[in-house]
């Protein structure tokens, strides 16, 4: 995540993010593992040119000082390319910000303002990355990347940074897709995030054949 690193050398954080780690579960099972920063779903064995899906922002209640990314990305050994939205939490009680970047391998870009409920249309190519507010008619694209060889794998999720992530209702990935097909079709696996205790603080559901679709569930 391009903007990832920017932000964390500002908010003196590191993070480790679990990508391919050995007991990961498979796309059809969603055993948890623990210690796990991210919830979603990876691809593996391809080499991904273009991925895409439908986000509702759910409502998000701060319960701390917190910080996370829900995102698409295909991942290179070059960079990456991605549609994120961040959420930032101050304190216990106050409103999330919300914040978005479209990134190509060499920056990011920030001007599209999203709400709650905004349906968001993501999709990232080797080319560049485009956000598509549905709810406001707003579109942010990222321009042209530069070199992306050596791609590495196609991702939707949600990553925590900090030590516990904002409290929701649900999340509703839909029409998930890699290289044009839904993501079912795809070599794929799945993460849930573990909180500070061994326990799932959020799971990923299992994917539907054939549908593409994915809710995260705060438990």
């Amino acid at each position: 995540m391009q903007t990832l690193t920017r932000l964390l050398a500002i908010l003196g954080v590191v993070v480790g993010i679990l990508v391919g780690a050995p007991g990961i579960s498979d796309a059809t099972t969603n055993l948890f593992v623990p210690g796990q920063t991210t919830a979603g779903y990876w691809t593996s064995g391809l080499a991904p040119t273009s991925a895409s899906t439908t986000v509702v922002v759910p409502s998000f209640t701060c319960t701390g000082v917190q910080f996370d990314i829900l995102s698409i990305e295909l991942a290179y050994m070059t960079g990456a390319v991605s549609d994120e939205v961040l959420v930032h939490c101050s304190g216990s009680g106050v409103p999330a910000v919300l914040s978005t970047f479209v990134c190509n391998t060499q920056n990011c870009v920030s001007t599209l303002t999203v709400a709650p409920g905004d349906r968001l249309k993501m999709s990232v190519t080797s080319k560049g990355a485009t956000m598509t507010d549905v709810t406001t008619k707003r579109t942010a694209k990222s321009g042209s990347s530069g070199n992306t060889t050596g791609a590495v794998n196609a991702n939707f999720g949600l990553l925590r940074v900090d030590q516990t992530t904002p409290t929701f209702n649900k999340m509703s990935f839909t029409a998930m897709t890699v290289d044009g097909v839904p993501l079912t079709t795809a070599d794929s696996f799945s993460q849930d995030m573990t909180g500070p205790t061994p326990i799932v603080e959020v799971r990923a559901s299992t994917l539907t054949l054939g549908k593409g679709s994915l809710i995260f569930k705060h438990t």
